[in-house]
């Protein structure tokens, strides 16, 4: 139940003025209709404008710039709208999201600010009111939201220097709290002297009231050991969910069995076939979990996608083809010359390409651009030279034969990357095309693929001692002479 609870942050509210049919209060002289709707002499139903207050809040763990807005009525728990709930894990769910909406809701309602959970921006002086109207345009109201920042949220926020500013914001927090800080530590020593008193009180009892223990023989102790080890890896049938990386019974799981496993999750049964189905459901599954193996594929750069592309130059050819598999670039790919010590300059705007090339602007450096599924180069790249890149590969599917592909469709399919990520990619991504509440579905993924992404870049390197060489892209290949 703990790990259902859900942690939002609320960042608004609003009133809206909606036409409601009014319903009749004199049962004697009032025209009604079957449901009690007033009824004007030709019939038709009488309207009234009727004030509807929204909240608008965003899951803890979704990107930035990312709400829901939501009808406060449908957000107040209520036993009699979740349905078969027999173990109240719906209610309980939606009666801890109220919990913390409600507070700022009735301050809101009372003509007061929504109340800011942490250190406001506006006392802290790194930023200024320019900043501030921009961080709030994505969500963000506090110095401790800066502070812990990811580092695929720092790049979507309009402001230069962001990772400057995170690590800004984390010193302020630390200075200003700094007395609360050496107060707790000083009463956290005080409790940690008096615990090891009492423990060494407790082992002087404890020895002389017990008498040393019959000596386990070694081989015995060695088969304990591995029963306690077996227990521990062993996962019971109906437990909880399985680690990042786990397969389900040490198998790779395939789309079906994702399938399946998403169809008991959103309540519309398992299914025993999903391509090839005539279910119209099925038919929509296939859509929707193609989909969200692509939106997986483009979240990141991941290494199992990742591929080396040479290209070798003729001293004529200007343009070449993509690889069959490309998908894109790296998110922060360049591309190498072997002959310069600094890559050639990539020009997104087709038309100052066309501008450099049509007015034949002398080129002083390498430069290119892709259009057309191509590669262009100018210079043309010299006969035998070589510029090579990473890419990434829209191959993500494994056929049951072992080929590589750019999509489901066999169930004996199984993807690339994290099966976990593509199950709950699928459900957050179901439920949002059936108009209903994902935040909760949304949260869990973003979590997932933020753990997997750290996990994908494997070991932060650890340099010691002195360093003789550091390789640099900013080197003039030429010779000066005096």
């Amino acid at each position: 139940m703990a790990d259902n609870i859900p942690v939002i942050r609320v960042l608004g509210f609003h009133t809206t003025y909606e036409m409601h049919p009014k319903r009749g209060t004199d049962p004697l002289n009032d025209i009604v209709d079957a449901k009690g709707f007033l009824l004007d002499k030709s019939g038709r139903r009488i309207m009234e404008r009727v004030a509807e207050d929204w909240v608008s809040y965003s899951p803890a763990h979704s990107p930035i710039g990312t709400k829901n807005v939501e009808r406060i009525r449908h957000m107040i728990p209520d036993p009699a709208r979740v349905g078969e709930d027999a173990d109240g894990v719906k209610l309980a769910f939606m009666s801890a999201r109220w919990a913390q909406i409600e507070p700022a809701y009735e301050l809101w309602k009372s003509g007061q600010e929504v109340p800011v959970n942490g250190t406001p921006l506006e006392i802290c002086p790194i930023f200024n009111p320019g900043m501030i109207e921009v961080l709030k345009q994505v969500g963000i109201r506090t110095v401790e939201e800066i502070r812990d920042l990811s580092e695929i949220h720092l790049t979507k926020i309009a402001l230069p220097n962001m990772r400057d500013v995170k690590k800004q914001a984390g010193i302020f927090l630390e200075n200003m709290n700094g007395a609360a800080s050496a107060e707790r530590e000083a009463e956290k020593d005080a409790q940690l002297a008096a615990m090891a008193e009492r423990l060494a009180s407790m082992e002087a009892l404890l020895e002389q009231r017990t008498t040393p223990e019959k000596a386990v023989d070694p081989e015995i102790a060695e088969l304990r050991a591995v029963r306690r080890q077996g227990h521990r890896l062993r996962q019971p049938l109906g437990g909880s969910e399985a680690a990042p990386g786990a397969r389900r019974g040490g198998c790779i799981m395939t789309v079906l069995t994702v399938v399946q496993d998403v169809s008991m999750t959103v309540g519309i049964g398992r299914p025993l076939q999903v391509f090839g189905s005539t279910k119209r459901e099925m038919q929509e599954m296939q859509s929707v979990v193609n989909e969200a193996a692509n939106v997986i594929l483009q979240a990141f750069d991941w290494q199992k996608l990742k591929k080396k592309h040479v290209i070798t130059g003729d001293g004529v050819t200007e343009t070449f083809p993509m690889p069959e598999d490309y998908r894109r670039m790296l998110k922060k790919g360049r591309i190498w010359h072997q002959r310069y010590y600094w890559q050639p300059q990539h020009i997104v705007d087709l038309d100052t390409w066309m501008e450099m090339t049509e007015q034949n602007t002398p080129v002083v450096y390498p430069i290119w651009t892709i259009y057309g599924d191509e590669f262009h180069f100018l210079p043309i790249i010299p006969a035998a030279e070589t510029a090579k890149f990473f890419y990434i590969s829209n191959l993500m599917v494994r056929a049951s034969d072992d080929e590589l592909k750019t999509a489901f469709n066999d169930d004996g399919d199984t993807f690339v990357l994290e099966e976990r990520l593509l199950k709950l990619a699928t459900i957050y991504l179901w439920k949002q095309d059936k108009g209903q509440d994902f935040a909760a579905e949304l949260a869990d993924y973003e979590q997932a693929i933020d753990q997997y992404m750290t996990e994908d870049k494997g070991a932060q390197p650890v340099v010691s001692g002195n360093l003789g060489y550091r390789p640099s892209s900013n080197v003039w290949p030429g010779t000066v002479s005096g």
